[in-house]
C-alpha cells in the first residue's frame, strides 16, 4: 500500500490536512483531520451547529465515519475516518482507493464550513443566537 502515502495530503486553499494509515494486526483505517483542534471557548451554539455538519457530512457520504473526538487534555477535534478492518485481502487495494477518494472529497467538503464555526474570532449573531435543528 505505498501508493496510499502519496495521497495523504488534502490542499484547499492555503489549508492542507495531513491523513494518517493504521495499518497494523488489529486494524486498517485511513483518517484526516477536519479542525485540528476545537476551541474550549466555542459558544454551546456555534458547537451544535459544528455538530449539525458534521451529521449531515456523515448522513451524506456513508462510507466515511465523522464525529468529534478527545484528544487527550481535553483537547477536541473533528475526524474523518474509513476502517476497513476485517475486510477481504483481495479487496483490499480497491477499497482503500474508494476509500481514500471518498475522505479527500469529504475532508475539501468540511473544511470551509468548519472552520468558520470554529473560529471564535469571526462574529455571526445568527449562529450564536439561533439553535440548529
Amino acid at each position: 500500500m505505498s501508493w496510499v502515502r502519496g495521497e495523504l495530503t488534502v490542499q484547499q486553499g492555503k489549508r492542507l490536512r495531513q491523513g494518517t494509515l493504521d495499518c497494523s494486526d488489529e486494524r486498517l483505517a485511513l483518517s484526516f483531520p477536519v479542525l485540528d483542534s476545537i476551541p474550549p471557548d466555542l459558544a454551546g451554539t456555534r458547537f451544535q451547529w459544528l455538530g449539525e455538519v458534521l451529521a449531515d457530512a456523515q448522513d451524506t457520504w456513508r462510507m466515511v465515519r465523522i464525529g468529534l473526538a478527545e484528544e487527550g487534555e481535553g483537547r477536541r477535534t473533528a475526524r474523518a475516518e474509513v476502517d476497513m478492518t476485517g475486510a477481504p485481502p483481495v479487496l483490499l487495494e480497491g477499497l482503500c482507493r474508494s476509500a481514500l477518494a471518498g475522505l479527500r472529497w469529504v475532508v475539501q467538503w468540511l473544511l470551509d464550513p468548519a472552520e468558520l464555526l470554529a473560529d471564535t474570532t469571526c462574529r455571526c449573531e445568527a449562529l450564536e443566537r439561533v439553535q440548529p435543528g
